[in-house]
């Protein structure tokens, strides 16, 4: 840009930027100021005319982490929904698009968060697209971090059809035409506004647009002239028959646009009479049949087509834009002319991973409008259009402090295209074009899914005998009590008492079976209810309820807003109650569908295992897996079809690492070491431990292969396919950097791929390098999941793998991209279901162990997961679910996680301890272990082996009409 590289550069937003939840302080605070020290991010201050109370809360500080809420003991902070974030935008331009595109403005960095995807599983328009990515056998290309090149410059104008048919005179000095073009090195360009915006959103945007190369589409009536200093980025916007009464624009001008018209060809020519070097684009309107009026203009020498949708990507007839556009694609190709004009689209594009969804169907370039209004701060409130002044004043912003912004933007936009890119394995955004067989189209897949349900069950091998595993590891031996710790519960209702009516006479505690209500010995005034134990209303049924046995009417039982705030689609907030209440107390699941599914909409939520497939069978199941199918190598079996995940130190606290290790080592599996280095402290519990080589190979050393008996080599990770790891410098301690031997305070990043990898031959050297250090090792693989993933883990039976781990795109993570957790790989159900077949097909499915991760959140998730094809799962979230995260998705957050999960601060850390992580976890498994037991007992299994593959016991029901609350998220 500009003959170098462009960078972003801080221009900080006028407004506050909205966040999705508010704090709010009730009348049973008693000012004690725990809040101050919980909350990390400044929300809590006491009051500057009383320093005895507390001040309301800042709402432009809440990062909706509950450390405040979880820590005051009264119970006296509440989060409650934003209704001003609420009210942004529309369906299209969503609350949460809103604000991460004026954060991308402030910034110009990409959107980085933890705790995995919370949406949706699929929908329509790009919610129906995931990309793919490459993996060992189609390397990617590490282009963010400017290690490789990657282009995204793309051509405007119509090429040359045949180079042979050149004609030159008698001095070798072409005679033939050239045809007009121009190059921008982003695809983007800068659209019509759909609001009439004042003189300083142009001057920003013309700014804007010089600074990145690019062009911005003005109208006569905007006065183009006015800015000659910018000509040539303007693109101007005519109708017709506006060809000669604005003639003097055409002189001066490089890009015109023409809007539709019977004959619009006839207007390119008398502008090429007017100004031979202008390159002309033709307008048509997204409609069915539009594909006929490219072909036609196209085969009538049109140097550039733009096919126009409205902001949310509807035609003038309700047809989708992206819709449209593959027809025009597809027609274009088929007709052998689609190398020889531009097609550009427009319409509903509202955030960075539209513009790659948009050019795999067919676009050369995208045009953008609302997303540059969003930048300088409009909320899409739509005021203007019905004449009413802009509530932000946008119309009158400094063009300097716009044109920053839209920079920003597109800067950050640029760099979440290369990640994309850079995992497709693709140097160039022109190869993109049209590419349609390196996506995945959701509505596809589940097609596929679903035949794949219909299909036989397998007939497997079954295993060697492991009798009485399950029971050694001691998993239905009484639960352990881990109580929470934090004075304040998160349930489902709350019980108000009100202080002015209260006598604190204590019948309500003496009646109440749930023990909500009680008195601490020695006061005489009685304590704040433990909301979480009660039931709700139904209680009041009972002639002994706090609210019928008070004889001063001081109680009552309300919804708490909490529900209306915690977690999100794929953890919803009963998911969430129930892992607490299973880590705490040992107990079963309940098998009721709050407890078992989430609302996504698709995946494990819209498939059911049978509930009674037999006339079951007495005794306990079975639930051990092997590790090792191969003849040769440890044989190893763990008693419960469930390990633990890579976390690594750095992305969580040693406490942390140390209580998964005890954990393991408790109920006889594993858990992994992430790719962060083997801290000293894990080496007692080396039997239990896998060590994790990635590619940075972080704290890889022989020492720790050796004492290991499991190591995993992590190619990606579903959280972020293609791009790597990366730990924050926020989190790069002292300690953190001495493992990792780096400096202290610098981000540090794996690499993807391994660079020594550009096959399954090297694939195999590297596990045969594994083994030339410790011979009986088991090796495990970890792989993302791209649309190719059964071809990669075939690659990786034959290199020698033991076990081959798919991680799915919807997994969480310490911190990844926004971009890549919702976009990139396809999700572990398909996954799961492809590769099962493909090892079955190929013959070797009983000679290796699929083990599967990203986005199972319960013991049923688990049995659906083995059910699919799976012989076990990885866990992660849910670990940490179980020792008390809410998913606020602030692990990588300035000190990182607030309540001492995902953070190596010294501060925040030790509110964990090693053992009391122990002792939830181990509830959690014990937990999940007799949930299963149950369930093989009621499909009259005796193993947990019978139930691999059995598709027959699932059922496909579609999405779960369950996503209200979470609709606008």
């Amino acid at each position: 840009m500009n003959g170098k590289r462009l960078g972003p550069r801080p221009a900080p937003p006028r407004y506050p930027i909205l966040h999705p939840h508010n704090v709010e302080r009730s009348d049973r605070c008693i000012n004690c100021g725990r809040c101050i020290s919980a909350c990390i991010y400044g929300c809590h201050e006491r009051s500057e005319s009383d320093v005895r109370t507390m001040a309301d809360p800042k709402a432009s500080c809440c990062r909706s982490c509950f450390a405040c809420v979880l820590q005051c003991p009264r119970g006296a902070l509440e989060m409650h929904p934003c209704a001003e974030y609420a009210a942004l935008g529309d369906h299209v331009y969503t609350p949460s698009i809103l604000c991460s595109l004026q954060e991308q403005a402030s910034a110009g960095r990409i959107p980085v968060s933890g705790a995995g995807y919370g949406g949706p599983f699929d929908g329509e328009d790009y919610d129906n697209i995931w990309t793919d990515m490459s993996e060992i056998v189609r390397p990617t290309r590490d282009g963010i971090h400017g290690r490789e090149h990657i282009s995204t410059t793309v051509h405007l104008g119509r090429t040359v059809s045949d180079l042979c048919g050149m004609e030159f005179d008698s001095q070798w000095n072409l005679k033939s035409l050239i045809p007009p073009s121009r190059e921008i090195p982003i695809p983007v360009l800068f659209g019509s506004l759909p609001f009439m915006p004042g003189d300083g959103v142009i001057s920003s945007l013309a700014l804007a647009a010089s600074q990145l190369t690019t062009y911005l589409t003005l109208r006569p009536d905007q006065n183009p002239e006015r800015y000659p200093e910018y000509f040539n980025h303007l693109l101007v916007r005519l109708r017709p028959d506006e060809i000669e009464t604005r003639r003097e624009i055409l002189e001066w001008a490089t890009m015109i646009e023409i809007e539709p018209d019977d004959d619009p060809c006839r207007a390119v020519e008398r502008a090429h009479q007017i100004n031979p070097h202008l390159l002309t684009i033709l307008r048509v309107p997204a409609r069915r049949g539009a594909e006929g009026e490219v072909i036609r203009l196209s085969n009538r020498g049109a140097e550039a087509i733009h096919l126009s949708a409205d902001m949310h990507g509807r035609g003038q007839d309700g047809v989708r834009m992206l819709e449209c556009l593959r027809d025009c694609h597809r027609l274009l190709v088929e007709q052998g002319v689609r190398d020889r004009v531009t097609l550009l689209a427009s319409g509903g594009i509202a955030a960075a991973e539209h513009i790659p969804k948009t050019i795999i169907l067919g676009a050369d370039a995208v045009i953008v409008d609302v997303p540059l209004l969003v930048a300088m701060e409009c909320t899409v409130c739509g005021k203007c259009r019905d004449g009413e002044p802009c509530p932000r004043s946008i119309d009158s912003v400094d063009p300097r402090w716009g044109a920053a912004r839209v920079i920003n933007l597109m800067l950050s936009w640029r760099d979440q295209l290369l990640e994309v890119l850079g995992a497709m394995g693709m140097r160039d955004i022109r190869r993109l074009r049209g590419e349609a067989g390196r996506a995945v189209f959701a509505d596809v897949a589940r097609k596929d899914f679903i035949k794949r349900l219909a299909q036989p069950a397998y007939e497997h091998r079954p295993d060697p005998a492991q009798p009485g595993e399950s029971h050694k590891a001691g998993l239905f031996e009484a639960a352990v009590s881990a109580p929470g710790r934090f004075p304040s519960l998160i349930g489902s209702y709350k019980v108000l008492v009100d202080r002015s009516l209260c006598t604190d006479c204590g019948i309500c505690a003496d009646s109440c079976r749930y023990r909500v209500h009680r008195r601490i010995d020695g006061r005489v005034s009685l304590d704040e209810p433990l909301h979480s134990r009660c039931i709700g209303p139904e209680c009041l049924e009972n002639d002994w309820c706090c609210v019928n046995v008070c004889p001063w009417h001081a109680v009552r039982i309300e919804q708490d807003p909490v529900d209306q705030v915690l977690g999100d689609r794929r953890w919803t907030a009963s998911l969430l109650r129930a892992t607490w209440r299973q880590a705490r107390t040992g107990e079963p699941p309940r098998d009721s569908e709050s407890e078992q599914m989430g609302a996504s909409g698709g995946g494990f939520d819209a498939i059911r295992l049978a509930r009674k497939a037999g006339s079951g069978v007495s005794g306990l199941a079975d639930l051990s897996i092997p590790l090792n199918r191969r003849p040769e190598g440890l044989r190893i079996s763990i008693p419960i079809p469930i390990y633990g995940g890579g976390m690594s130190f750095g992305s969580i606290s040693l406490q942390v690492m140390l209580g998964r290790a005890m954990a393991a080592q408790r109920l006889g599996t594993f858990t992994s070491t992430g790719e962060g280095g083997y801290p000293a402290e894990l080496f007692p519990f080396a039997a239990n431990i896998i060590t994790q080589v990635a590619t940075g190979l972080f704290g890889v050393r022989e020492e720790t292969i050796l004492c290991a008996r499991f190591v995993e080599f992590k190619y990606a990770q579903g959280a972020k396919p293609g791009l790597g790891g990366h730990l924050l410098a926020e989190k790069n301690t002292p300690q953190v950097a001495a493992m990792r031997e780096a400096v202290p305070g610098t981000g540090l990043f794996s690499p993807f791929p391994f660079h020594s990898v550009y096959s399954v031959e090297d694939h195999k050297k590297h596990v045969d390098w594994l083994r030339a250090i410790h011979p009986d090792l088991l090796v495990s693989v970890k792989v993302s999941t791209p649309a190719d993933v059964d071809m990669v883990a075939v690659g990786s039976y034959y290199a020698g793998a033991n076990v081959i781990h798919l991680d799915g795109s919807y997994g969480g993570t310490g911190a990844a991209p926004d971009i890549a957790k919702k976009n990139i790989a396809q999700p572990i159900e398909y996954a799961t279901a492809q590769v099962h077949d493909f090892l079955v097909s190929e013959g070797i499915r009983d000679e290796i162990v699929l083990m599967v991760s990203g986005g199972v959140r319960t013991a049923e998730d688990v049995l659906k997961s083995i059910a699919l094809g799976a012989d076990g799962v990885v866990l992660g979230t849910a670990e940490l679910v179980a020792i008390d995260c809410v998913r606020c998705g602030n692990c990588e957050r300035d000190r990182g996680c607030p309540i001492g999960i995902a953070t190596t601060d010294p501060g925040l850390a030790p509110q964990l301890t090693p053992e009391w992580v122990r002792d939830r976890i181990v509830n959690l498994y014990k937990s999940w272990a007799v949930y299963m037991q149950r369930r093989l007992r009621d499909l009259s299994m005796r193993s947990i082996t019978e139930l691999r593959g059995r598709r027959d016991l699932l059922e496909y029901s579609g999405p779960i009409a369950q996503q209200g609350k979470y609709a606008r998220r």
